[in-house]
């Protein structure tokens, strides 16, 4: 899926379309049913107390643990898609299990294992199905000498099936008559439906292009290579690692110490020959520059560092990544009948271990900055939709459910990561930044929203948690729009700021692993509902989710505070490669 299929396609243009189905299924699911699941569990027997009262902390843990579960699924998936099956192949796998899942929340059987399929359901959209939707649209225009032609179309069919998705889960199982049962019922429909029409389309599709190999095996490849070779010294020239350029004579330098007769009878003839044919053109030069040399002694290859007489791989900032380098070190003393080194079973290529070192930046990013942003954005699906159950929805003759709320966040996260590649309002730097300042202000917004709300609670609200609280819903509109904004600056900032120091045989890898960051995020607000239990009660009325919002408003800060501290002193620095790609909607982002 990497390039472009050889012949010219025959098909119908029309044909190459037929994933926008399943594309629109996946949106009306994600806002009907997934982005509100707390609903239903607040609502399900199995979560309500012998007097009928909701278990908050429990639907909150599951909630969250659907997250958590189809971030690190999603890094599964995209490795077997990558490494052996291809996208469709995963596509139909976890649509089905989207499906299956749908069916038993239809009919209240096996929560749990309705949770793990919808989890796998979601790990099997991005990147597998959007990736695939776009590769049938860009083979069908690949003679097409418009690239932001083709960039457009790719998003405006992603977009305007997602928001045909978006309207009928608001217009159609948005209303208040409907109950949980249809809802489920018409969504594991509308999924099953796309599903066979998208199944049975398989004679449509161009055939996929096998990508080499995923990334997650080179990793582990690199890392076990590096391990086993734990006890061999550095090389003290290049010439001792394995790369494309030695590939064809592994460990040419010390093969010269065993040359053949016919190898110094032919470099002697290459001297003499190079030396007479360029000394009737070319003067003696007098710099020593002017000469070519295989020595290492001046090592000036921008991927290569000496330090202490030992040669080392770029990039060099992660020490206690350094023994990586030992994985593309050749070891091998065996020769072939030609006086050339045999392959060294173990050995990984100078390319792959640069590669795998390239991923160091995700490490701070993710654990000692992103912390914050995703324990932030894992509220929006579970404590910002708490807050909503007791607010009153009526604002004039419409009625306004949270859901609204959700499609306002994903427009406004759309807009900034459409607008900010083409605009170039502000750096990719910048643009992380503004994201997580945006997060503390979506915290204490909440909990501003919050503490108004507990202050109009009456006694009898806590007998009854479905009394409706004298307080319009839209109070929620801050919030969810800085969630938003937070959210798209974040992902495109990030996004750009990957694809330079990232090179392009790791960035199907690096998605999923970022996701799988986030989802940690998810887990520890999982985990937070044990650890501040006086805070978090079985009832939203007896708890106090404003001290939770300002605890996550200090913590943000600090991130901010971190981060500001590493974009000003430069201590995130990146391996630059040749041709970076900045995203043309971040590369870190979602289809709708």
């Amino acid at each position: 899926m990497n390039r472009l299929a050889d012949e010219r396609p025959t098909r119908k243009p029309e044909r190459c379309q037929l994933p926008s189905c399943l594309v629109l299924s996946h949106a009306l699911v994600q806002k009907a049913v997934v982005d509100v699941l707390i609903d239903f569990l607040t609502e399900d027997p199995d979560f309500l107390t012998k007097d009928r009262r909701p278990l908050l902390r429990r639907a909150i843990v599951l909630t969250n643990m659907l997250s958590f579960i189809s971030a690190v699924l999603k890094v599964v998936v995209t490795h077997i898609s990558e490494g052996y099956t291809g996208a469709f192949i995963v596509i139909i796998f976890c649509t089905a299990a989207y499906t299956m899942g749908l069916m038993l929340l239809w009919f209240r059987t096996g929560l749990i294992l309705a949770t793990v399929l919808v989890a796998l359901g979601k790990a099997g959209e991005e990147p597998s199905l959007r990736d695939f939707f776009y590769y049938q649209l860009k083979v069908r225009k690949k003679y097409s000498e418009e690239n932001n032609r083709n960039v457009t179309s790719n998003n405006l069919w992603s977009t305007t099936a997602s928001f045909t998705g978006t309207c009928m889960a608001i217009f159609w199982l948005d209303k208040s008559e409907v109950e949980w049962p249809e809802k489920f019922k018409v969504s594991s429909l509308v999924m099953g439906s796309t599903y066979f029409l998208f199944f049975f389309g398989i004679f449509c599709y161009y055939p996929e292009v096998r990508s080499i190999g995923s990334p997650l095996t080179t990793i582990c490849r690199v890392f076990m290579a590096a391990i086993r070779k734990r006890g061999l010294p550095y090389p003290s020239s290049k010439e001792g690692y394995y790369s494309h350029d030695n590939n064809t004579h592994q460990g040419s330098n010390e093969s010269e110490e065993r040359p053949t007769k016919s190898t110094l009878i032919t470099t002697i003839s290459r001297v003499f020959k190079a030396a007479i044919e360029k000394s009737r053109t070319l003067p003696h030069p007098s710099p020593k520059e002017s000469y070519s040399s295989n020595s290492s002694d001046d090592l000036e290859d921008p991927f290569y560092r000496k330090e202490n007489g030992d040669v080392h791989l770029l990039p060099r900032d992660a020490s206690f990544l350094l023994f990586l380098d030992k994985a593309a070190i050749i070891r091998s003393n065996k020769f072939d009948t030609q006086g050339h080194k045999g392959r060294d079973e173990n050995v990984c290529t100078a390319e792959q271990v640069r590669d795998v070192k390239s991923l160091y930046p995700l490490i701070p990013l993710g654990i000692f900055i992103f912390f914050a942003y995703s324990l932030t954005f894992a509220s929006g699906d579970t404590y910002f939709v708490m807050q909503a159950q007791n607010l009153n929805p009526k604002v004039g003759d419409f009625h306004v459910s949270v859901l609204v709320f959700f499609v306002l966040q994903s427009l406004v996260a759309f807009a900034v990561r459409t607008i900010q590649p083409i605009r170039k309002l502000v750096k990719p730097a910048w643009s992380i930044g503004i994201g997580m300042f945006c997060s503390v202000l979506c915290c204490i917004a909440a909990a501003l929203v919050e503490l108004r709300r507990l202050k109009l609670i009456k006694p009898a609200f806590k007998e009854d948690p479905s009394h409706i609280i004298p307080l319009s819903i839209m109070v929620l509109t801050p919030q969810y729009f800085l969630l938003g904004l937070m959210q798209g600056c974040a992902e495109y900032g990030l996004g750009a700021f990957l694809c330079i120091g990232v090179p392009k045989s790791m960035m199907k890898f690096v998605e999923p692993c970022v996701e799988m960051l986030w989802g940690l995020g998810n887990l520890c607000s999982a985990l937070f509902v044990l650890i501040f239990h006086s805070w978090i009660k079985d009832s939203i009325n007896d708890s106090h989710l404003d001290k939770y919002f300002f605890m996550l408003a200090s913590v943000s800060f600090v991130s901010f505070g971190i981060y500001v501290c590493c974009a000003k002193f430069k201590l995130l620095k990146l391996f630059q490669f040749d041709e970076p790609s900045l995203p043309t909607q971040g590369n870190i982002g979602r289809m709708v």
